[in-house]
């Protein structure tokens, strides 16, 4: 009896071993290429693995050793990320940090976060990091999930001869956008205020400038932007750099503006009109 009863134990633990979901860490890894040349660019991907998990949530800090590698750009214009709290850019020599959140949460495999485009400054090994990473559950109570990181260890060799040591540059405009000019009781004192967002599949968004009237008065911004003109009359352009300088330009006018425009146009249509009439009789 004791012998059957073993057994049954046994066959119960292989049973919810092997048919029972587990919850595994999700994963936070740095992809890129083993081998690379010095003096060459390369460039590697900060990929998330939620292992069937909905995060909304993700940030840290990738880290490098910047005696060895130098950063040359940070791309996050494949990024699944689209609200970003710490765009990751390369302020502190050796770190790169970064945070963003992801509306409504995701699932997903080997996805990108970010792109960095290192170059190798001399021969020898390296590695390249993430540490501190948090990864926040989409359950509506802001839980932190366990994680996993995975660091990517790099081999740098000598030059070889027809090896490129140039970065392929980004020629492609950042997408089309549109501007709206909202206000709500509930931000800015019921103020009109602007939102607005592009992306960029290749180097990623810089920044954006916010022009009021004119093209000339125009200030570096982010999405949201308070109005400095309040009235009912206006005309506003907001343009969008990516890393490497390519720009993309939307513009929102008044009715009113547009009509009054259309209103010289007509006018100064018809004076030119008359006037070449009465010269031409």
């Amino acid at each position: 009896m004791k012998k059957y009863f073993n057994i049954t134990i046994v066959g119960s633990m292989l049973f919810l071993f092997l048919f029972i979901p587990h919850a595994y860490a999700s994963i936070l890894e740095v992809h890129g290429t083993g081998t690379v040349h010095e003096g060459v660019p390369f460039t590697v991907q900060v990929l998330l693995n939620t292992e069937g998990k909905s995060i909304n949530t993700v940030q840290g800090q990738l880290e490098y050793d910047a005696r060895i590698l130098r950063v040359e750009r940070v791309a996050t214009g494949n990024s699944l990320v689209s609200m970003w709290v710490e765009k990751p850019e390369n302020t502190t020599p050796g770190t790169i940090h970064f945070s963003g959140i992801i509306p409504g949460g995701i699932i997903i495999s080997d996805a990108p976060i970010f792109t960095v485009t290192f170059f190798a400054l001399t021969v020898g090994d390296t590695k390249v990091n993430i540490k501190n990473p948090v990864l926040l559950l989409n359950n509506g109570e802001g839980d932190m999930d366990t994680s996993e990181n995975k660091t990517t260890i790099i081999t740098i060799h000598s030059k070889k001869d027809g090896i490129t040591d140039t970065v392929i540059a980004d020629s492609v405009k950042p997408e089309k956008f549109t501007i709206e000019r909202i206000r709500s009781e509930y931000a800015y004192d019921n103020k009109f205020f602007i939102v607005f967002n592009s992306t960029d599949k290749g180097s990623g968004i810089s920044y954006y400038e916010v022009c009021e009237f004119s093209r000339i008065n125009c200030v570096k911004s982010s999405s949201p932007v308070l109005l400095v003109n309040q009235t009912p009359l206006y005309r506003i352009i907001v343009r969008a750099y990516d890393m490497d300088g390519n720009v993309r330009e939307a513009s929102l006018t008044a009715p009113v503006v547009i009509g009054i425009f259309f209103l010289v146009f007509c006018l100064c249509g018809y004076v030119c009109y008359r006037y070449l009439r009465r010269h031409t009789v």
